[in-house]
């Protein structure tokens, strides 16, 4: 295909966490390339079977310099469905999720990525969040958020590096048991 081959993706996710919803943009690059024009149609269809339905690829086109530079830049809002486990009372979560909605957060760099990250505080909004079922144990919340908010450490607090965080208002331990993006906003 050519001499170098980049990947440039919206954004990123923890290894654990799918991207549902409308999908990821994201532009393949290939420098140097022997072949300038072939069918992205193939490249589609080829990356489909090798992948076995882990990743989809869908609708391929070339993009433009422009369209290259806003995608790097991008920082688009994302919704995240979230299953969270431990001491649930609903009364409480509900109080957490009224007092967050529309909230500034403050969040350092969390521990899990402190080794390769700057320690730094970023300041990052939930415009929206939601309770979709509360059982015994667990709860799946919808929560919208400013691009780069770290959903796992406002759900447990991080030891309080994440403030506010829903563990801190409930007073209880919770942790993020599945966390899936259904929806990065903005796209167009």
């Amino acid at each position: 295909m050519g001499n170098e081959i980049s990947l440039h993706g919206s954004g990123r996710e923890d290894i654990d966490a799918k991207m549902l919803g409308n999908g990821r943009p994201f532009v393949f690059e290939i420098k140097n390339p022997k072949k300038r024009f072939f069918s992205l149609k193939s490249v589609e269809n080829e990356s489909n079977a090798y992948t076995k339905k882990m990743v989809k690829i869908k609708d391929l086109r070339y993009a433009s310099k422009e369209e290259i530079a806003k995608l790097k830049s991008a920082k688009w809002e994302k919704t995240y469905r979230v299953k969270i486990h431990g001491e649930i009372d609903k009364r409480k979560l509900k109080e957490a999720v009224t007092a967050l909605r529309g909230k500034i957060i403050c969040q350092r760099t969390p521990n899990r990525v402190l080794h390769r990250r700057p320690n730094i505080e970023r300041r990052r909004k939930i415009i929206e969040i939601k309770i979709e079922e509360i059982m015994e144990k667990t709860a799946v919340l919808t929560i919208r958020a400013d691009a780069g908010t770290y959903i796992k450490e406002f759900i447990d607090g991080d030891n309080g590096r994440t403030l506010p965080s829903i563990a801190g208002i409930i007073g209880k331990k919770i942790e993020t048991e599945k966390l899936d993006v259904i929806q990065i906003h903005d796209q167009g």
